[in-house]
């Protein structure tokens, strides 16, 4: 692989959280806000800039100069654990088992609305928008190219109100990789995570106080050759603060 081009050199300042990290991979803790590589726009302040100031080894792994190391990635508004491969060996092992969708991935995410069922599983192809726009759609939307399936299973943790304003908290395992699956799915069902300005419903109103996407991205479970590996990343802070504010919802 071709040496990183001189505006992909890392700029930020960043101390980034290790969750873990051996000779071949390095599993961080991304913060929301923040992009995980550059796009077409070529954005210095990304985690691969910062991982790169710190491991520079990782600029000759994988095979793109823009995404080096990355075998999946994680929305600029998303929090949570993301693993990056610091050799090539581990790179092509790593995109092997995303491929074969054999990585078990678990999100949090507050939405809005009474979720009335336990579980729930959503399969439905999500592409890209005729209309030019960064959202993506359904494959029941009039403007929807580029469809590729897509299949997410989620869980009811707790329903959560404030005031007259119902939300729960779900524990989500996306089965495909889709940009913005899980956001495009629940907001398909009529409960869009907390906080979502792209996908957010008219008169949803975010918890008093959350200021990102209620979106993270909790544990990864990696089935490696010498066993199975879970990391997880807590939830942050300011998450945690905002449902503390949240009342149980009462039974009906």
């Amino acid at each position: 692989m071709r040496a990183l081009r001189s505006h992909f050199q890392p700029q930020l300042a960043m101390d980034l959280k290790v969750i873990s990290e051996t000779a071949a991979y390095v599993v961080v803790n991304k913060p929301a806000g923040v992009l995980t590589h550059p796009t077409s726009r070529a954005e210095p302040d990304t985690i691969i800039a910062a991982v790169l100031k710190r491991w520079p080894e990782v600029g000759r792994v994988g095979d793109s100069t823009i995404r080096p190391g990355l075998v999946h990635r994680l929305d600029r508004d998303t929090s949570g654990a993301l693993i990056i491969a610091k050799t090539q060996r581990m790179f092509t092992e790593l995109k092997s088992l995303f491929q074969k969708r054999k990585v078990n991935k678990t999100y949090l995410a507050l939405v809005h609305g009474t979720v009335r069922e336990d579980e729930g599983f959503v399969d439905l192809a999500i592409g890209r928008s005729t209309k030019g726009s960064v959202r993506r759609v359904t494959a029941l939307s009039r403007v929807a190219k580029d469809l590729k399936s897509a299949r997410t299973r989620f869980r009811v943790l707790k329903r959560l109100t404030a005031g007259k304003t119902d939300f729960a908290l779900l524990e989500i395992s996306p089965e495909t990789g889709r940009t913005h699956q899980i956001r495009v799915h629940l907001a398909h069902l009529g409960h869009p995570v907390a906080g979502d300005e792209l996908y957010r419903q008219k008169r949803t109103a975010p918890p008093t106080g959350l200021k990102r996407l209620f979106l993270h991205a909790l544990r990864l479970e990696i089935p490696f050759p010498d066993g199975e590996k879970t990391f997880e990343s807590p939830l942050p802070a300011e998450l945690k603060t905002i449902l503390s504010s949240l009342e149980p919802k009462p039974e009906s």
